[in-house]
């Protein structure tokens, strides 16, 4: 398969699940940065996750991402988010501590920065909430459970999944 027949009419790329770890954050993260050196309106997007709006004293670094690079990516990006413990856990809202944990237990970075990645790719791709200073948490009632690919209970998991996303899209114009 060619890196043409990867793409769908709408050019997003075709989805991949992927595990929650610094590599695949790190390179999601890079590939919706803004390219450009000031942004543009309608084009990119400034992602604030502690910001005056949430409450905090000042924006905290916001983080300039193209907006076509991040609906590329959004599932990706809710899907690795998925894989967290606090959303297996069912929790609604979330604190930055809450990023660190895998569903299994296990701490899938400790590297505060790359952390930090997932956090604003959340913001930015809308799968999260910009943290709140009140409650140092941030809203991920809208975020799913998801297996990591790596997961011996995966290829199961992944059949009522991929029906579920399949269902929530809608019938494509094929087949209306």
């Amino acid at each position: 398969m060619g890196l043409r027949d990867k793409y769908k009419k709408n050019d997003k790329p075709e989805f991949q699940p992927l595990d929650l770890n610094e590599m695949n954050v790190q390179a999601i993260f890079k590939r919706c940065l803004t390219t450009n050196n000031s942004p543009k309106p309608g084009e990119d997007y400034n992602s604030v996750i502690f910001g005056r709006d949430g409450g905090y004293a000042e924006d905290h670094q916001p983080v300039c991402f193209n907006i076509k690079q991040l609906r590329a990516n959004d599932e990706t990006i809710r899907f690795l988010f998925g894989q967290l413990q606090a959303i297996h856990q069912g929790k609604k809202q979330f604190s930055v501590e809450d990023s660190i944990l895998k569903y299994n237990g296990t701490n899938w970075t400790s590297n505060k920065g790359i952390m930090m990645e997932l956090l604003y790719l959340g913001e930015a791709s809308a799968t999260i909430t910009p943290f709140i200073a009140k409650t140092g948490k941030a809203n991920v009632a809208l975020v799913k459970p998801t297996l990591s690919p790596k997961d011996p209970k995966f290829a199961e998991w992944y059949k009522g999944y991929e029906a579920e996303m399949k269902k929530a899209e809608g019938p494509t114009p094929d087949e209306k």
